[in-house]
């Protein structure tokens, strides 16, 4: 088969459009996600109105992750990206523009995406143990079985998102927003709460053990059989 036949094909199969000259054209930057482009001359992330964002040559390694973080880097909004699946493990995104991406099912562990924008994302099923999501806007993800083991989420807005059903294992919230965020049936062990809003923070089921609240905090969350047992001060018990 020669390399053109196969860049179409290719293109047929992923549903992406590309041009004779070997170019792939991602629209709203989607559908090839961790795929290594080793018959693709050039990768082009271009807007939906046809615009060049950003352009890649071939290196014979380039994976769509090592093409989106180079975009950042440079700068480029990334906002509604299609990208489930895709494997962003060890990487440096500081600073991205990912408002209303699908993300579902994605490997995210141990990246950095400090002062970042995913508010509106799709995080179901991700996997992001150890990750850095500090300082950034993050209202109202979904993110329903995430593993989000020891991330942390210091200073950044989580209000209004849904976290049930998932693995926070000492994750880090202090001097978070989590106001009417959704922890409905989610591992909380060890999780550390300091400093961050919990009005209307849903824990109905959640596993609470060895989490840090203050007093105020409690009275504020909604904790209706919760698994929990706090620090002696709080007088608070599992019941």
């Amino acid at each position: 088969m020669s390399k053109l036949k196969l860049i179409i094909l290719l293109g047929v199969l992923l549903n992406i459009s590309i041009t004779y000259a070997g170019h792939i054209n991602i629209d709203g930057i989607s559908t090839i996600s961790g795929t290594t482009l080793n018959e693709i001359e050039v990768i082009q992330i271009k807007s939906k109105d046809g615009t060049v964002l950003y352009e890649a040559n071939k290196n014979g390694n380039n994976t769509l992750a090592s093409v989106l973080v180079e975009a950042v880097k440079n700068g480029i909004d990334l906002r509604n990206a299609y990208l489930p699946k895709i494997n962003l493990s060890h990487q440096s995104i500081e600073n991205s523009i990912l408002e209303y991406t699908n993300l579902r099912q994605a490997n995210l562990s141990e990246s950095n995406f400090n002062n970042s924008n995913l508010s509106g994302s799709d995080l179901t099923l991700v996997k992001a143990k150890r990750a850095v999501m500090t300082n950034s806007n993050m209202l109202a993800i979904r993110a329903v079985k995430a593993n989000l083991a020891y991330v942390d989420f210091t200073g950044s807005d989580l209000s209004d998102s849904v976290l049930a059903n998932g693995n926070m294992k000492y994750t880090i919230f202090s001097g978070t927003n989590l106001v009417n965020v959704d922890f409905r049936s989610s591992d909380l062990t060890g999780a550390k709460f300091s400093n961050s809003n919990l009005e209307r923070t849903d824990f109905r089921g959640a596993n609470l053990l060895g989490v840090e609240f203050s007093t105020k905090q409690i009275s504020e969350a909604i904790l209706d059989k919760a698994d929990w047992f706090c620090r002696k001060s709080l007088k608070c018990m599992k019941k």
